[in-house]
């Protein structure tokens, strides 16, 4: 049909190896900046040693370096897993992005402070503006889980077209 039309045919396998990668890449930049994180502000290392907000078994710095670890995780997947599990790729970042926001929904409908608004550390590594490193952060997480989102509908549409005209 889109050639008939004129435009140009979409390989979204390509499209969904691309998508992986930048949000590879982007998930090791902001798991490194949590590692990073090696401020000696005396607000910023007394909101790290706090319990966090919402898993209060955990305490800031704890959660801070959970997230870190499992962006970094999931970015060395999203590098090396082959081509074949390009489906699961995009399943595990909607799953981090929505549990991330999730997260930060919860934070802000408790009315609770969210970690990176607080901590000035993030941006005295990596010398950007105060409340900057938050709103690139959400704004990361929002694109890269609307992205995955919009990948697994078009994959459940294809799948859920094929069982319905079976060839045979």
């Amino acid at each position: 049909m889109a050639i008939l039309l004129g435009l140009p045919v979409i390989n979204t396998i390509d499209l969904k190896g691309r998508f992986t990668f930048i949000v590879a890449v982007v998930f090791f930049l902001m798991g490194q900046m949590g590692f990073s994180e090696t401020s000696s502000a005396p607000v910023a290392f007394v909101c790290l040693k706090a319990p966090d907000p919402m898993l209060s078994f955990l305490t800031a710095r704890q959660c801070l370096y959970l997230l870190s670890a499992l962006q970094l995780l999931l970015s060395a997947f999203l590098l090396v897993g082959g081509p074949e599990y390009i489906n699961l790729k995009i399943i595990l970042i909607s799953w981090l992005g929505t549990s991330l926001l999730v997260y930060h929904v919860g934070l802000f409908s408790a009315s609770r402070p969210d970690l990176l608004c607080s901590l000035d550390g993030l941006t005295n590594n990596w010398a950007l503006r105060p409340g900057l490193e938050w709103a690139a952060f959400m704004t990361v997480t929002i694109v890269a889980t609307l992205g995955s989102y919009v990948f697994l509908i078009l994959w459940w549409r294809r799948c859920s077209s094929v069982n319905r005209h079976p060839t045979g």
